[in-house]
């Protein structure tokens, strides 16, 4: 008689290969297709009964069988981890992406925070005091780059009087708020310090929330 110990065993090996060469599939094709790494996370959708752990447990094993040494695991500056291939992707080229993609989110985080909660435009020169241990003229590229991202559609770009670029959500401020808060530094001349700010709200205007249900109700700001 079989022993029937031996059946669970069997089944777990051929899983455990079933699941590596799916990993190493989704890593090797969103490599080729993005040329960008992906999120560890993005691994839950092939393996939705599995926990977390067991995925992370699993890449860990895999990525050391000679056939899978393409893949990589990279770890980011936040602490996240991501993969991809080095045959569509090298190692400079992730790291940087990898970079770009979380001063990005960062960036992004404090705009929308901006525009929501303290009614302001996000001047895109001090964007870099949110990155002490970065040149201020790259987070001002990544700041730069925003404007348009499809992965960002709400953030808009909109230019000061004195040449000074801000940044706001577009969820949280109406499209006509912004211009008129520009407007109304260009009308007061020498700004200062609320230049650099954003300046905080406009006085006799409506909140950007309240802009906007007046806008839906018809009513021109």
């Amino acid at each position: 008689m079989d022993n029937p110990a031996a059946v669970p065993q069997t089944v777990h090996k051929i899983s455990v290969e079933v699941i590596y060469i799916a990993i190493a599939d989704k890593v090797r094709t969103d490599s080729q297709s993005l040329l960008a790494p992906i999120h560890v996370e993005t691994l839950g959708a092939l393996f939705p009964d599995m926990q977390p752990e067991e995925i992370v447990n699993h890449l860990a094993e895999m990525v050391k069988i000679e056939r899978f040494k393409d893949v990589k695991i990279q770890i980011s500056p936040s602490g996240a981890a991501y993969l991809y291939s080095e045959n569509s992707v090298s190692s400079a080229d992730a790291n940087e992406k990898i970079i770009a993609e979380e001063t990005q989110t960062k960036i992004v985080d404090e705009v929308r925070e901006d525009s929501e909660k303290r009614i302001k435009l996000t001047p895109l020169d001090m964007l870099g005091e949110l990155f002490p241990d970065m040149e201020p003229e790259r987070v001002r590229q990544y700041a730069a780059a925003i404007s348009g991202h499809p992965d960002f559609p709400d953030i808009q770009q909109i230019a000061g009087p004195t040449g000074l670029v801000y940044l706001y959500s577009s969820d949280h401020m109406t499209e006509t708020y912004a211009p008129l808060m520009i407007r109304k530094i260009k009308e007061e001349g020498s700004c200062g310090d609320r230049c650099r700010d954003g300046q905080r709200g406009i006085a006799g205007l409506p909140a950007p929330h309240e802009g906007r249900a007046l806008l839906r109700a018809g009513v021109s700001t």
